[in-house]
């Protein structure tokens, strides 16, 4: 039964196709996007693409969901977590990604709503590729990278800036890393914000009329909370505490394994952190935010799926968290 359930691609086809094609139909007949709080450049420039050319951005929305899933199993495969092909990853965040971003209304109408996080995610999911692992003959084009990303999501949402930390923790753990490495994530982290600061003191009069409403706003999770429901309550904590039980599970089944296994468990564990953190500080209320620990929840809990220790146990906590997330 494990096996059937965990590594069968039979059945795992027919669920990432059901899961696959369920969001795209949602996507491509009832779609929506919603704005960010703090009214951002940013958030105006997409809202301002989601009107004018609709269905370009449902394509865009849907190559880009494809990129993550093939990012997804890309990352899976190049670390070696699977020993053969299998299609958890991406079964595990589209059933997230439909239970919290789409909803079907009383009269059958399926409707989805995307906001900036879904794009976020991609850019994250590219961060955790990059800091799994460094090559020699690449480390410094991998370092800096991830602080040019990191430099734009900051136009996103201001509170990604503490992913610089997930960056250098994970150069500290793989490559007892110089501080020449730190110094060219943060050169790659200013290079946007420069360019734009410049833009902007070059074209004050252009940017201004897009800039005078932005007001940074921070901690959008408590906003939320005085119209938090019980089950959100009990979603959000059984949340934490089966990540934290994976964690410490798989701590020990990697404690047995290669050291560079166990470097890669420890950058999960920190951008899972790190995540969880911006969750709280985030200008996005909860019921948004949530979507930034898709990809943590994917990781460990595919993983997981694998062990056949417990791996009843491991099953329901998996298919339970998926479910309250969801409601």
């Amino acid at each position: 039964m494990h096996k059937f359930l965990n590594k069968n691609i039979v059945f795992h086809s027919i669920l990432f196709l059901a899961l696959l094609g369920y969001f795209l139909f949602a996507l491509f007949d009832n779609s929506s996007y919603i704005g960010n709080p703090d009214d951002s450049l940013c958030n105006k420039f997409l809202i301002g693409l989601w009107d004018s050319h609709s269905l370009l951005m449902h394509i865009v929305t849907a190559i880009i969901l494809l990129l993550k899933l093939g990012l997804l199993q890309f990352y899976f495969s190049k670390n070696q977590f699977f020993e053969n092909f299998n299609l958890s990853p991406s079964i595990i965040y589209l059933a997230l990604l439909n239970g919290i971003c789409t909803n079907m209304r009383s009269g059958g109408e399926i409707e989805s709503h995307i906001s900036m996080l879904f794009f976020v995610n991609l850019f994250i999911i590219l961060l955790l590729l990059l800091n799994s692992g460094y090559q020699p003959y690449s480390v410094k084009s991998q370092v800096f990278t991830s602080g040019f990303i990191i430099g734009l999501l900051f136009f996103a949402d201001i509170s990604t800036v503490s992913l610089l930390i997930f960056v250098m923790v994970a150069l500290l753990v793989n490559r007892f890393s110089k501080v020449r490495d730190i110094l060219l994530s943060l050169l790659g982290f200013s290079i946007p914000i420069i360019y734009a600061f410049a833009f902007y003191l070059f074209t004050n009069q252009y940017m201004a009329e897009h800039t005078h409403t932005f007001h940074p706003v921070f901690f959008g999770f408590y906003s939320y909370l005085s119209d938090f429901k019980i089950i959100e309550i009990i979603a959000f904590l059984f949340m934490t505490l089966v990540l934290f039980y994976f964690s410490i599970v798989l701590t020990m089944v990697f404690s047995t394994k290669f050291i560079i296994m166990r470097k890669r468990l420890i950058s999960i564990n920190t951008l899972t952190i790190t995540l969880f953190v911006m969750l709280f500080v985030t200008v996005f209320p909860y019921s948004a935010s949530i979507v930034y620990m898709f990809v943590p929840i994917t990781v460990y809990c595919s993983i997981i799926s694998q062990q056949k220790k417990n791996w009843i146990l491991n099953n329901i906590f998996i298919l339970l968290i998926i479910i309250l997330l969801c409601l």
